[in-house]
């Protein structure tokens, strides 16, 4: 009974995989809710900040 109670309450949200566009590699895991439009982020990317140079 508790395990079904649990599912619907975290159902309302989605854990999203967000991955560099520099493709580094780097990624961020964000949770964000299931009728939210798509994420466009700008997040600091510490790998890209060396392939600089």
């Amino acid at each position: 009974f508790t395990a079904s109670l649990i599912l619907v309450l975290y159902d309302v949200y989605v854990l999203v995989r967000m991955v560099s566009a520099a493709g580094t590699g780097y990624c961020v895991n964000i949770k964000k809710a299931r009728l939210q439009e798509k994420l466009v982020l700008l997040k600091y990317d510490p790998i890209g900040k060396n392939l600089r140079n």
